[in-house]
């Protein structure tokens, strides 16, 4: 696409690439989190999540939720390609976020699904995006390096995980 005019692009709040988006992600996870906590509708969520059998049997309307649950996913994942294109890049190009949607993934599997904690858990795995970055710009490593230690982080969490099952006597 043509480039954004630089009007029309996001404010930067420090280094080249940090923009106000970074606000509106955090803000977003906030508003996620108040409404999984505090409306029907999260706790109907939590439920499908935990057991949609359960959930059926109880009487919720599990395509309906579920469906609600994945266009609200969808919006979300939409107003964060508008931050990177109309912040970052400037301009639509082919393979402008190849592979974020993993990553994204990982990032709240490693939060166990928690929007707050996922907010680390991302900050974490686009901290070694940024050193694979480096990485292979100034040592000449590979760009599956990237995959790797990110890799490494899943491993570490499954290494260190508790199973959530409790024994019995």
């Amino acid at each position: 696409s043509k480039a954004l005019p630089s009007d029309e692009r996001l404010p930067i709040l420090w280094a080249n690439r940090v923009h106000v988006g970074i606000i509106l992600a955090i803000v977003a996870a906030f508003v996620i989190w108040a409404a999984f906590r505090s409306t029907r509708w999260g706790f109907k969520l939590q439920v499908l999540g935990g057991n949609p059998e359960a959930a059926r049997r109880a009487g919720l309307r599990v395509g309906a939720l579920a469906i609600g649950a994945m266009a609200v996913g969808g919006a979300l994942a939409g107003l964060g390609g508008m931050l990177e294109v109309s912040g970052v890049e400037g301009r639509l190009r082919p393979g402008i976020m190849v592979g974020f949607g993993y990553i994204g993934f990982l990032a709240s599997w490693l939060a166990k699904h928690h929007p707050l904690k996922a907010i680390v858990s991302a900050f974490v795995l686009a901290a070694i995006a940024i050193g694979g970055n480096g990485l292979k710009i100034e040592a000449g490593v590979s760009g599956a390096a990237v995959n790797v230690l990110m890799a490494l982080v899943l491993l570490a969490v499954l290494g260190f995980a508790r199973p959530n099952t409790k024994a019995t006597s």
